[in-house]
């Protein structure tokens, strides 16, 4: 066994690999607490790599399940992001030591979803409302801007008297519409845009992943819900972001399928502890490790970045998944 062999072997001693896909829940919550089975964190191991694939859900379930994991393995938590990781699985990944994210990884925006009125499962965004106002500003200062200037120089009247004429034309046009802005919705809004600041703001405490105004840009800084944060806008996010090791993603090429239907389902999440003898790394593992490494490293075309392709091609002619769904695409690495 090879002395890089043996650090894995080694590595997989100390820590737990965690497979979270699925609505983030409650009940999600409890399974992860079942997890360890009342088992003491001083007696268990001090590590673990979380497999999150999630479309989001209630951040404050988000919230208890970081700190479940921040109690449990005091030493450093990997978040392994093979797919969809959106809005309440981001706020778990702000709260992980380090983040590893697959070439189809991707994290979203802490922007917080609220119930719409009369509708029974449609929800809108918590930037909607603060947005509108923020249009509805704009487009208010301009019209009296422009109809005070054209009155001005126009109708050549006192500065006073356009000024005067532009206010009751920009009120006449626009107090219909702010009319219509229910001061308890705002409030309502601003709040629920203070839960995922928050939390994140107490889970980045923990490992300080979070780089210097990351967690203002994840809350408002984004147009969309469904915002796609790849790997590399992660980097300017967080502190540590890397690829997973190519025996772990060869792992959970394995179990891409049901990741995957266990992530659009609307049943209960899926939440397993992996024996280490699922995850244990193969020779042929060791092989997609150094080709990773030799296109990470920006090595020429015939050295271990061939390896990978020539490792990729063996693992599909002889029927097993090489991750389609998660880990390997033609994106170059970034």
């Amino acid at each position: 066994m090879s002395t890089e062999e043996s650090e894995k072997q080694v590595e997989l001693g100390v820590t737990d690999y965690i497979v979270y896909a699925g609505e983030i829940s409650r009940n999600g919550y409890d399974q992860i607490c079942d997890v360890h089975n009342g088992e003491l964190p001083e007696t268990g191991n001090q590590k673990a790599v979380l497999i999150l694939s999630t479309l989001g859900g209630d951040p404050d379930a988000a919230f208890r399940i970081c700190r479940s994991l921040h109690h449990h393995y005091p030493d450093g938590i990997t978040v392994f992001i093979p797919g969809l990781c959106k809005s309440a699985g981001t706020l778990i990944a702000i709260g992980a030591s380090q983040v590893w994210m697959c070439d189809r990884g991707e994290l979203g925006p802490l922007d917080v979803q609220l119930a719409k009125p009369d509708e029974l499962f449609g929800r809108s965004s918590g930037l909607d409302l603060p947005q509108a106002i923020e249009n509805l500003q704009t487009q208010a200062i301009r019209t009296f801007r422009e109809s005070l200037l054209d009155i001005r120089m126009g109708g050549k009247l006192s500065t006073s008297m356009a000024a005067k004429i532009s206010t009751e034309l920009t009120t006449g046009l626009f107090q219909p519409i702010f009319g219509q802005i229910d001061p308890t919705k705002v409030g309502e809004t601003q709040r629920a845009m203070l839960i995922g600041y928050d939390y994140g703001e107490r889970l980045n405490n923990k490992f300080k992943n979070l780089k210097g105004g990351a967690l203002q840009k994840l809350t408002t800084g984004y147009p969309s819900h469904s915002f796609v944060i790849d790997r590399k806008e992660a980097r300017e996010l967080f502190q540590k972001v890397n690829r997973p090791p190519a025996w772990l993603q060869n792992a959970v090429d394995r179990a891409a399928k049901a990741i995957e239907n266990a992530t659009l389902s609307m049943d209960n999440p899926l939440v397993v502890k992996l024996p280490a003898s699922e995850i244990e790394p193969s020779e042929e593992d060791g092989k997609d490790e150094e080709a990773q490494q030799g296109v990470d490293n920006g090595k020429p075309s015939g050295s271990s970045g061939d390896k990978e392709s020539r490792s990729s091609s063996k693992r599909s002619s002889s029927g097993r998944k090489t991750g389609a769904r998660t880990t390997k695409s033609d994106e170059k690495p970034d």
